[in-house]
């Protein structure tokens, strides 16, 4: 039979049947491969590897699995800095240093009705402070001293400590006092040099006036010992650091 099957493909028409076939044959190979390639899954892209970053990591500048940073804690109150230019204590969250003040029945004072303290501390903190006199005639203070001027808004005590450590007098009222009584404590102490004139809410009285280990207290701010009082003390021979500046600190006084 195979010499008969040859014999029928010999000559053109066995030829190009030949080659029918084979054709045939080649094409169902390819046609094999065709379908084993398409049930392959097709290529993904590569997954990001350890130090690769994905879209939305990029994105924000790092990692997208890690939440953000909360904000700091602790620091309430002291975000903003208070009316007069005066911040907060350096380190709120530090316990309060409490001072000691003890009256000094023997000295000698050149004003009638001052009372005299000795034993202040002048270390300078960086956290709240409690004075033993209310307002403070001296004791452990802020590193930086408030600007000597007239004040509208309230210093605060440990920076008017150390402008009294550099000779200052701090002449405080009541803020409730009538206008035309602040008007007063203005006009005579506006433009002196080593003077503070600021309001003191809690005041127990219309006015006092205090220096470095130094108080008088005065129910009226036209009574004369107020001036004899700044004329006296302020860069007086009470003070701890004489020469040492009253500008160049904090606050920004109103006159």
């Amino acid at each position: 039979m195979t010499s008969t099957v040859r014999g029928r493909l010999s000559g053109p028409v066995g030829v190009a049947a030949a080659v029918l076939i084979a054709a045939l044959a080649l094409g169902g190979c390819n046609g094999k491969d065709d379908k084993d390639d398409a049930a392959k899954p097709a290529p993904t892209s590569a997954a990001p590897g350890k130090g690769d970053a994905s879209p939305s990591a990029a994105k924000s500048g790092g990692d997208a699995s890690k939440s953000p940073a909360s904000p700091k804690s602790g620091m309430t109150g002291n975000t903003k800095a208070p009316a007069g230019g005066f911040p907060g204590p350096r380190d709120p969250e530090a316990p309060p240093v409490t001072t000691k003040a003890t009256p000094d029945t023997g000295a000698a004072v050149l004003v009638p009705g001052t009372v005299a303290y000795k034993e202040l501390s002048r270390t300078h903190v960086s956290g709240p402070v409690v004075y033993a006199v209310d307002p403070p005639v001296g004791g452990e203070h802020d590193p930086v001293w408030a600007n000597c001027g007239v004040y509208r808004e309230e210093v605060p005590s440990r920076n008017a400590v150390h402008a009294m450590e550099h000779g200052a007098v701090w002449i405080t009222y009541r803020p409730d006092l009538p206008k035309d009584q602040i008007a007063l404590l203005e006009q005579q102490l506006r433009g002196k040099p080593y003077v503070l004139l600021s309001p003191y809410p809690g005041l127990g009285g219309p006015v006092a006036a205090s220096a470095w280990g130094l108080q008088l207290r005065l129910d009226d701010p036209a009574d004369p010992r107020l001036g004899q009082f700044v004329t006296a003390y302020a860069s007086g021979r009470q003070t701890p650091e004489p020469g040492a500046p009253c500008t160049g600190g904090l606050g920004k006084p109103a006159l």
